[in-house]
């Protein structure tokens, strides 16, 4: 083999190999698809947990309501939504999961204390990365979040990805971008499943505009590939130089 050739064929493996990863970007949700409840019979539907009046003097506590499963814009994931109450103290007091203005809302009295857990069934969408050991993003857009402190968790087919806790304002609208980190060993590429999380204490205020995930994914770039292309065409010719 040549000189030439030798630095051909190194010169394209080091190029391809400094390439910038391109990413698998796929957009979850962007909450324009409000809740339904009882198999669509109530649209636009709130879920609501807490202490309520029940008319004749008395408290009925509600500790869970559950969505439906929908097809969610614009991904066309499955999307499930459950609002469960951790603690419930004092009377005439709730919690409040909605989606309104393609915003979606989590709000809490002070004294109901919850979690709400949104549940995407993204079947194969993710065969390509499956298992690439990479590192995955989960981007969530925060519309809007009072001083309270608040714990965001991503799990991957019901396997802890990543969590996090922050407490202070968001300004409404300022649309800050909250990642959570999952490696892509956790997909199976077949019915993959995607559980974010928001554990609120009483009183908390939560909003956000959008959801999306992306990751990394090595595709050489046109010119490396040339170069290589070139590089294992100078082998050729050395071999019928030799062969000849």
């Amino acid at each position: 083999m040549t000189f030439l050739t030798k630095t051909l064929l190194a010169s394209a493996a080091a190029l391809a190999a400094s390439v910038p990863a391109n990413a698998l970007v796929l957009s979850f949700d962007d909450f324009d698809t409000r809740f339904t409840t009882d198999g669509g019979t109530v649209t636009d539907a709130t879920l609501l947990v807490g202490s309520f009046d029940d008319g004749n003097g008395g408290q009925t506590v509600e500790t869970l309501d559950i969505s439906d499963t929908q097809s969610v814009s614009p991904s066309g994931f499955s999307r499930t939504a459950v609002l469960a109450a951790n603690s419930i103290n004092g009377v005439d007091t709730r919690g409040s999961l909605e989606i309104n203005n393609s915003i979606l809302s989590l709000a809490l009295d002070p004294g109901v204390n919850a979690t709400a857990v949104l549940t995407y069934d993204v079947g194969a969408a993710f065969s390509s990365v499956a298992g690439s050991d990479t590192t995955g993003s989960f981007r969530i857009f925060t519309n809007f979040a009072d001083a309270n402190m608040r714990r965001l968790s991503l799990s991957i087919n019901n396997v802890l990805a990543d969590s996090l806790t922050e407490s202070g304002p968001v300004a409404f609208g300022s649309n800050e971008t909250r990642i959570l980190t999952f490696d892509t060993d956790l997909l199976n590429g077949v019915n993959d499943r995607f559980t974010f999380q928001i554990n609120g204490p009483s009183a908390l205020d939560f909003e956000i505009d959008s959801a999306s995930v992306d990751v990394p994914v090595d595709v050489p770039a046109p010119a490396a590939l040339g170069l290589l292309g070139l590089g294992l065409m100078g082998v050729a010719a050395a071999r019928r130089r030799k062969a000849a």
